[in-house]
């Protein structure tokens, strides 16, 4: 059984908004540089769910597609953007960390890096000037389309070497 082509091309997706958030580095473009990863992990977190569902004979989740929560939901849990707000000089208020990981979160923060946020400022480029940390959700989505490639070469690479035997055959 051939593998759906959609699963090279989320994952062809996922590493062309690595590429490109790779050339908005921190702190310069942040805002820029979040969104791409977050549609980066949208596509491979895709790719990941076709490869399971051509594999394991399941269905998708028809609000997976649809709700960018629902897609979020399954970023690695290490995989986080984080934000330091620093107190105004002169007041001494200790710097507040804030974590944006679960899907909820992160689909907040692409709308922050759309439109601004309401009780600070629309002006995106003001709101994402510094103080935003995205190693974490870059390196995480690395690793996972490392993963749904070596998954996928592992599967092509067993459907060309069984001489086209199905072995995913049902008890009847």
């Amino acid at each position: 059984m051939k593998l759906p082509r959609q699963i090279k091309q989320y994952s062809s997706n996922a590493q062309y908004y690595l590429q490109a958030a790779d050339k908005f580095p921190s702190p310069t473009k942040d805002a820029v540089q979040i969104l791409l990863l977050i549609t980066g992990w949208e596509n491979i977190i895709l790719a990941e769910e076709e490869l399971l569902s051509s594999q394991l004979d399941r269905l998708i989740n028809p609000k997976l597609k649809k709700d960018h929560a629902v897609k979020l939901d399954k970023v690695d849990k290490n995989s986080f953007v984080e934000r330091i707000i620093v107190s105004p000089k002169g007041k001494k208020i200790p710097a507040e960390s804030i974590k944006y990981k679960t899907g909820q979160e992160l689909k907040k923060l692409r709308e922050i890096c759309q439109y601004g946020l309401d009780n600070e400022t629309f002006e995106v480029a003001e709101l994402f000037r510094r103080h935003w940390f995205t190693d974490s959700l870059r390196n995480g989505l690395i690793q996972k389309i490392k993963w749904v490639n070596s998954w996928v070469n592992y599967i092509e690479s067993i459907e060309e070497t069984s001489w086209g035997w199905d072995f995913k055959t049902k008890d009847t």
